[in-house]
């Protein structure tokens, strides 16, 4: 009998064989501690917010590349994703993939009922955020935690 372990697949490993059956896979970088929330399964949600450098990831464009698609609704339309490839920091120790079960636009509003924008550093307001509501755990490659050492001196002996 194969322990749990054996039985897990790497995320690396889980991402190509996602891309092979012709998914797509959004990579994302975020907090450890949303990561662990996700993979703990008490954090449902990852959003992004809408900037002239992830626009063309996150909404869709028409054919021009100039104009964003909307729905009925007047909201953009968020390019498909099937999963979330999300690492904790820039270093990629920690790391999940993660099933993407919808995605949509979110405008946020201030006590007033305006729409609340964030201004880019060119200028440019975007007053939206793409709300990806998450599935199942698809692989995750959790490193423990360094324990602390004792710190050494110039010789290398502990202190």
């Amino acid at each position: 009998m194969q322990n749990e372990k054996e039985n897990e697949m790497s995320v690396r490993d889980a991402v190509e064989e996602m891309k092979q059956e012709g998914k797509k896979v959004l990579t994302l970088i975020i907090k450890l501690k949303y990561l662990e929330e996700i993979i703990a399964g008490t954090r449902k949600v990852e959003r992004r917010e809408v900037k002239e450098s992830n626009c063309t990831r996150l909404i869709q464009f028409d054919k021009s590349g100039k104009r964003f698609l909307i729905d009925e609704e007047e909201h953009a339309i968020p390019v498909h994703y099937d999963a979330l490839l999300l690492y904790a920091g820039f270093h990629k120790e920690h790391s999940a993939l993660v099933e993407v079960v919808d995605a949509k636009e979110e405008f946020f509003y201030d006590e007033n009922g305006e729409v609340i924008c964030y201004e880019d550093v060119d200028g440019t307001t975007y007053p939206s955020h793409i709300v990806y509501s998450l599935g199942r755990v698809i692989a995750k490659d959790v490193r423990p935690k360094q324990r602390d050492t004792a710190p050494m001196n110039a010789t290398g002996a502990e202190e």
